[in-house]
């Protein structure tokens, strides 16, 4: 084989697949991986703990995941994590220690001591009545997990992604929930409006600044200190993405050199953050007078560019994209006719609903006034004259209605099949009456009480 054979037929096939495990998608936000979990996980109903190590084993199974089973308990891990610097939304539990931010997720327990179920506002994000629209994959003859999901809002603006393949990478931060679900309101209700999404850590109590100088493609991160007396600091918050551990190690470093301070103690928890700093009195003076020195001398400021934008869109492409605004226009672009397509299936349910519900009704009001007689009777006749009342059949036969018990043949049973009919009926016309854009924004406020109400109280601040 020539080299430009290798590497137009053989390579580039690897340097494809490489991209996709590592560039997720901007449908769902997802890598293949984490499809994976997501569909084991939802195609289970995983409400009830399970072991790391077990779920794994159940995905591998099922849904035919091909690497490491070392690679996928991390997936799980990851996708449970919830310390600062992780998941702004994660769609599994985190029962028992799946680490922190102490060694950022580095001291997570083995697999198989710790568990994990779905997050219940997982289905509020990954609707059950668009499961009809997904588009199916199979592979060795078994049903694997979906080519994208269908979530009802751009889910990596929500919780960010990392991942470099070859020749692209990505690093995109995350962005709060609710002001994501705001501007797609807003955009829905045709608001133009270009005002940027910031980027938001939940729990993150430092503050986030535009570089100027960057063309507001660079935000300057900044943690948080304060001065108890003028020898003596406390650091309570470290910028996104530096460890407790890491930094520890940072002062350590500080007073090995022996010129800035002099001592420092560790009061920290796994979710906290707590350093008391004793600083050189002549260190002290100066940095006292200049916040900006003070915070640069303790790396209590760091950069975040968000230039480096990169998903595959719709049509399976690596995209660029310059800001949030752009990932969630295009998503718009995307989700909306899909809400069209779910409106037709739910009408097209209802109806079929209210057939079966008033065949039902008939035929216990049949057999109730003496017209249908059951007893001593061959099932060919029976058959017979239920197809000469018009009476349909589902799925070939009869079944749903000679399967009924005798004790819900009765006038009672009859009234409240007419009410349920009646109720199908209700319901079909409020639908018809809603358009796509009212149906998404139905999920949106709901997904917006749902996740206000069972989160952190400062889930909501910007």
């Amino acid at each position: 084989m020539s080299i430009n054979d290798f590497v137009n037929k053989e390579l580039v096939l690897f340097s494809r697949q490489d991209c996709v495990r590592s560039i997720p998608s901007m449908i769902d936000g997802l890598k293949p991986s984490q499809r994976k979990v997501l569909y084991g996980c939802l195609r289970r109903n995983l409400t009830k703990e399970i072991k790391v190590v077990q779920l794994s084993g159940y995905i591998s199974e099922t849904v035919l995941y091909h690497h490491g089973e070392q690679s996928l308990n991390q997936t799980i891990v990851s996708m449970a994590q919830d310390f600062v610097g992780t998941n702004n939304l994660n769609f599994l539990v985190p029962n028992g220690q799946f680490g922190t931010r102490i060694m950022g997720g580095r001291d997570s327990a083995s697999p198989r001591y710790i568990y994990t179920y779905l997050q219940p506002i997982t289905k509020f994000v990954f609707r059950e009545e668009d499961d009809a629209l997904l588009l199916r994959q199979e592979e060795e003859g078994v049903q694997i997990e979906p080519k994208h999901f269908l979530p009802i809002l751009p889910t990596v603006l929500v919780n960010g992604a990392t991942g470099i393949g070859t020749g692209w990478s990505t690093t995109i931060c995350n962005h709060n929930p609710v002001e994501v679900v705001d501007r797609l309101i807003a955009r829905l209700n045709g608001d133009a409006s270009v005002e940027p999404i910031n980027p938001w850590y939940r729990g993150f109590t430092g503050y986030f600044k535009r570089d100027p100088a960057s063309c507001g493609q660079t935000f300057r991160v900044y943690g948080h200190c304060q001065w108890v007396d003028s020898a003596t600091l406390v650091i309570d918050e470290l910028p996104v993405g530096r460890w407790t551990q890491d930094y520890k190690l940072f002062l350590c470093e500080l007073l090995q050199q022996g010129k800035l301070i002099s001592g420092f103690r560790e009061n920290h928890t796994d979710t906290e953050v707590s350093f008391t700093v004793s600083v050189k009195e002549e260190a002290a003076k100066e940095l006292l007078t200049n916040e900006e020195e003070g915070m640069r001398a303790f790396k209590l400021v760091s950069t975040l560019s968000t230039s480096n934008f990169f998903l595959f869109n719709a049509e399976g492409h690596i995209q660029h994209y310059k800001d949030a605004l752009e990932i969630l226009d295009d998503f718009i672009t995307y989700r909306l006719p899909f809400y069209q397509q779910r409106k037709e299936c739910l009408l097209k349910s209802i109806s079929a609903r209210k057939k079966e519900l008033q065949n039902k009704a008939q035929f216990v009001q049949s057999v109730v006034d003496g017209e249908i007689q059951l007893k001593n009777r061959s099932m060919k006749s029976v058959v017979e004259e239920l197809e000469k009342r018009g009476l349909q059949k589902e799925n070939g036969n009869f079944g749903y209605l000679l399967s009924m018990p005798l004790s819900q043949l009765t006038m009672e049973e009859k009234r409240d099949l007419e009410t349920r009919k009646a109720e199908m009926e209700q319901k079909e016309a409020e639908l018809e009456q809603k358009t796509s854009k009212d149906l998404w924004i139905d999920d949106l406020k709901e997904f917006r009480k749902t996740f206000l109400a069972v989160g952190n109280p400062d889930w909501s601040h910007s």
